[in-house]
């Protein structure tokens, strides 16, 4: 069974409007929301998106809609509400480590043209931070404390 399926969306509220988009088949729907908001162009985090698969209504954000479905394919009902209920997504920004700075941004689309990286901006910070945090420090090289002298 393939790790990603392809979900033919269909908003509730226009039946004409049909999109498509492949997935991982174990994504939750936190992970959906932005990109689900942004195709129907819907505003971000103010409203959230609920998904009907096979008749079973999907809306918390913790839940997985895909990973029962057998198959490559699936249909999907998208429809939005006012997100009253969950905060996440209106602080996310704020808990992120740091802002991304104008240079980092600029060596993550140089690394990204040059075929480096296909890591998300965010995800490629995340990275270089955790690796830098793992580097040693060569304690052999550092001057001898006054007391050691």
């Amino acid at each position: 069974m393939r790790t990603m399926i392809t979900v033919k969306l269909q908003w509730k509220e226009d039946e004409d409007h049909l999109l498509m988009m492949d997935v991982p088949r174990n994504i939750c729907l936190r992970d959906l929301q932005k990109d689900l908001l942004a195709l129907y162009k819907q505003r971000f985090p103010k409203m959230m998106a609920t998904l009907e698969v096979h008749g079973n209504v999907f809306d918390g954000f913790e839940e997985s809609p895909f990973v029962a479905v057998q198959g490559e394919q699936v249909e999907a009902t998208v429809s939005f509400q006012e997100n009253k209920y969950d905060p996440f997504f209106y602080d996310w920004i704020d808990r992120r480590e740091k802002k991304t700075s104008l240079e980092d941004e600029m060596q993550w689309e140089d690394e990204k043209e040059n075929g480096i990286t296909d890591l998300a901006l965010d995800d490629w910070i995340c990275a270089r931070r955790s690796a830098a945090q793992t580097e040693q420090i060569d304690v052999t090289s550092l001057p001898p404390w006054p007391a050691d002298l």
